[in-house]
């Protein structure tokens, strides 16, 4: 909106050589205006009441301008000058990032300090033992040793044993034998010490067998003895029965004995297998 200048005021180059805009139209940004100052041309604010205000915006300017444009950036606050009239733009408000200088070369090492002080003492007296720690855990079983043990051997034979303590009668002996497993008849032995043998007549012997302690059967055809005075082991015998089922019993028995020695303390032997 033009304004008429009356008063004063009067432009060198006559009326009408220039116009003035209402300071409303400057601030909206309707004015084209172009400011060129002569030699010693100055541009003043009223003190800190007026204001020279450049471009702004938010980010890093990339648009064109007149080389010398000022420009802010309002979200980095970094202020820029275009360099060459179109879009080159120089950050001038932070500080710039110039290249890294060659490293110098190393300084010279300082002369070493004196030690301190104090001087260390004598070493201290040995400090009490600490308390024991917890038992640690039991180790892994080692490996059974070589070599690895054999199969079982076969089973050893049975003896069934019946002594008849001092002089030999005829009777049977208290002591009844049970087997625990089957078995096999293998031998039968008697003795009588040196000195106790029989006189005039053999000392013989019976062993039965039984499955229930009352019916009792003899395992002879021919009954072992000793022979009168001539020997210390007796004669075996003959067996009839010579295997033995497991839970059967057994007992001996004297049968005969000698006529003016009977024989004193004669032991009986069942060998099984």
């Amino acid at each position: 909106m033009p304004i008429s200048i009356t008063g004063m005021f009067a432009p060198s180059g006559g009326a009408g050589s220039f116009n003035l805009y209402d300071p409303a139209d400057m601030a909206a940004g309707d004015v084209d205006v172009l400011v060129r100052l002569i030699a010693g041309g100055r541009i003043y604010t009223n003190g800190i009441a007026g204001e020279i205000v450049i471009q702004t915006g938010a980010g890093t300017p990339s648009h064109s301008a007149t080389e010398g444009t000022l420009y802010w950036d309002t979200v980095a606050n970094i202020l820029y000058c275009n360099n060459n009239g179109t879009t080159g733009w120089t950050a001038i408000g932070a500080g710039g990032a110039g290249t890294v200088g060659a490293m110098g070369a190393p300084g010279v090492d300082g002369v070493d300090g004196a030690d301190g002080w104090p001087i260390p003492g004598p070493a201290g007296a040995a400090g009490r033992a600490g308390a024991m720690g917890a038992p640690g855990s039991d180790g892994v079983d080692g490996m059974d040793g070589w070599p690895i043990p054999g199969p079982a051997g076969t089973a050893g034979g049975k003896t069934l044993l019946w002594f008849f303590e001092g002089v030999c009668s005829v009777r049977t002996h208290g002591m009844i034998h049970r087997f625990t497993s089957a078995a096999r008849f293998s031998d039968v032995q008697l003795s009588v010490p040196d000195g106790d043998e029989p006189t005039n007549a053999a000392l013989e012997i019976d062993i039965e067998t039984s499955a229930d302690k009352v019916t009792w059967t003899t395992i002879f055809s021919t009954k072992p003895h000793i022979d009168t005075a001539t020997e210390v082991e007796g004669e075996h015998g003959t067996a009839s029965v010579t295997a033995y089922s497991s839970g059967w019993f057994a007992r001996s028995r004297i049968t005969a004995v000698g006529s003016t020695l009977a024989g004193n303390n004669l032991t009986v032997a069942l060998v099984c297998t």
